[in-house]
């Protein structure tokens, strides 16, 4: 015959193995939401940084247009700080700061003396 013990302790061990089945469940849960949330914050850095690239481009484009105006973005080298295209622009709730340096004339003799400039989107 068995023994009427035996049966009794096994309750007991069926809640120690829910217990850690439990345990394992939620390690391996909070494994998986933390790569999600990993992938969620460098899509969004990836996003971002299209959003910089093609501001970039458009007060390049604004320069190019102002030039052709016979007006210059820059007109002292190094002070921008009268410059129409800068300012910050916000898109889906995150601010875009454009900033953009007149390097002076480049070195370069293939480029007959043409201005540099340096626009740069902090994010």
């Amino acid at each position: 015959m068995s023994n009427p013990k035996f049966f009794c302790n096994r309750s007991g061990m069926v809640m120690v193995m829910v217990i850690m089945l439990t345990l394992v469940f939620a390690i391996i849960m909070i494994g998986i939401l933390s790569l999600n949330v990993g992938r969620v914050k460098t899509g969004q850095s990836l996003v971002d940084s299209i959003k910089a690239e093609q501001l970039a481009t458009g007060v390049m484009y604004r320069q190019m247009q102002q030039q052709m105006d016979q007006c210059q973005l820059c007109p002292t080298a190094g002070d921008c700080s009268s410059c129409p295209a800068l300012g910050a622009e916000s898109m889906d709730n995150r601010a875009f700061d454009i900033s953009v340096s007149n390097k002076g004339a480049s070195a370069n003799p293939n480029l007959n003396n043409t201005n540099q400039y340096e626009i740069k989107v902090d994010f």
